[in-house]
């Protein structure tokens, strides 16, 4: 068909030049010879090829009264292409029991490691080991304890590493780490043994917080009626995407959550939720443990202000936020005069203190006095809420961490701990006695 086209459009021009009247055609005839006659049947058999061709195509695609032109036909095969390639969404799980020894292996270790030879240069450290799926982990390593329980110089030394059978094999810049789950032993490049970890499972002192006469209970495990279309899940447990009932304006908040165990989960699609307060401002929610802290990752004021400490727990883990949300305020004429405010304490830790946000978060809603419902992201990850509460603030109530009635300045504290006669000595305010042995 492409040469016909060719044919009309090199032979017609010349023939409206030459006046369009039929008298003109023996002129034309004669300054070209036979190319007329040679041009009119190349059109005709073209034409009788076509239908031969075009009918042959049919005949070769039994069932097929119809066929799609060539355009339609590589749009399609290319949309076909993009589905099969697209990747599955990695698994996410919500119980131990399905995680899989990974998830057994990977959480928080603690303990003592020598760096100097003497059993006087034993220091206090903390590890957080964090699984990647396909038995590949990384660990982050930081003395004088964990984050928000003793460590205090901001460094943290970076491992990597892999299952062998049973044990992580952890390798870092000086050191080897193996951890089993429930012990950990740290080692020099010469295979010295200098250093011995214990898992433990701390939780947060506002765990299980009761709320306070006046507050307004969004969730307790039954539908109050608070939340729009809540999704409760057999164990009397919240899933994320809903919202409240009603707007709420200034108001300290109470919440409990657990993030899935997503080991081949990457950035943020590990465990994404968030508290949009009024469907302007985010308070992250993503597993985001043993990484360093980012705009975007879990207590973030999403992609505008990064926590002060990374307070994130393991996965399958309960956690808690406990939020002071002051609006910001307009005039009579809808300007705006004073900034929101807000201090969280992320597992009873201070991870931002009455800081002023200038404006909506992300991709929320923009700014205005009217207040708004707050919602419960849906990120197409499955985390899950309970013991939801607030309680509207009035102008009289003073900034402060009592109205939980809990002690919120001290750190999250060992809920329990691998048994290892004569190494630790783990107390209730949560710090630890160290024993160190001799090789």
């Amino acid at each position: 068909m492409e040469t016909l086209v060719m044919n009309v459009q090199i032979f017609w021009p010349d023939f409206r030049r030459s006046g369009g009247s039929r008298n003109r055609i023996p002129e034309m005839t004669r300054t070209r010879g036979s190319c007329r006659v040679l041009t009119w049947g190349m059109i005709a058999f073209l034409g009788v090829l076509s239908v031969a061709v075009s009918a042959n195509a049919q005949d070769k695609q039994p069932g097929n009264t119809t066929s799609k032109p060539p355009s339609q036909k590589a749009d399609s095969s290319k949309k076909d292409q993009k589905e099969e390639k697209k990747p599955a969404r990695p698994p996410a799980y919500l119980t131990p029991e399905e995680a899989g020894i990974d998830f057994l292996l990977q959480g928080e270790y603690r303990g003592w490691q020598r760096s100097l030879g003497s059993e006087r240069s034993s220091r206090s450290v903390g590890l957080q080991v964090v699984a990647l799926g396909d038995d590949q982990f990384i660990a982050a390593k930081f003395y004088d304890g964990l984050p928000g329980a003793g460590w205090i110089d901001r460094q943290r030394f970076e491992y990597s590493g892999t299952k062998l059978q049973d044990i992580v094999r952890l390798v870092g810049p000086d050191y080897t780490i193996e951890v089993n789950g429930t012990f950990g032993v740290i080692y020099t490049r010469e295979g010295v043994r200098v250093g011995e970890l214990r898992k433990i499972h701390r939780v947060s002192p506002t765990m299980g917080a009761t709320p306070p006469p006046g507050a307004v209970v969004l969730f307790d495990g039954t539908d109050q009626g608070k939340l729009v279309k809540p999704k409760i899940t057999p164990e009397g447990l919240l899933a994320e995407g809903t919202q409240t009932a009603e707007p709420y304006g200034d108001m300290r908040l109470h919440a409990e959550f657990m993030l899935p165990f997503k080991p081949k989960g990457r950035g943020q699609d590990r465990g994404n939720s968030g508290f949009y307060i009024q469907g302007r401002y985010e308070v992250q929610v993503l597993d985001s443990f043993g990484r360093v802290a980012e705009f975007n990752d879990c207590g973030a004021l999403y992609r505008t202000k990064t926590p002060d400490i990374n307070m994130c727990l393991p996965p399958l883990q309960w956690q808690t936020y406990d939020i002071d949300f002051t609006m910001p305020r307009f005039d009579a004429n809808g300007n705006k005069i004073s900034d929101m405010e807000i201090t969280v304490w992320h597992n009873g830790v201070l991870i931002h203190n009455r800081a002023k946000i200038p404006n909506k978060t992300g991709a929320g809603i923009k700014e205005g006095p009217e207040p708004l419902p707050m919602k419960l992201q849906d990120h197409a990850n499955p985390v899950r809420y309970r013991n939801i509460w607030l309680i509207p603030k009035t102008p009289d109530m003073v900034a402060s961490s009592d109205w939980v009635k809990l002690p919120l300045s001290g750190p999250p504290t060992p809920l329990s701990a691998s048994p290892d006669p004569g190494l630790l000595t783990f107390l209730p305010d949560g710090s630890v006695s160290i024993h160190a042995v001799r090789n």
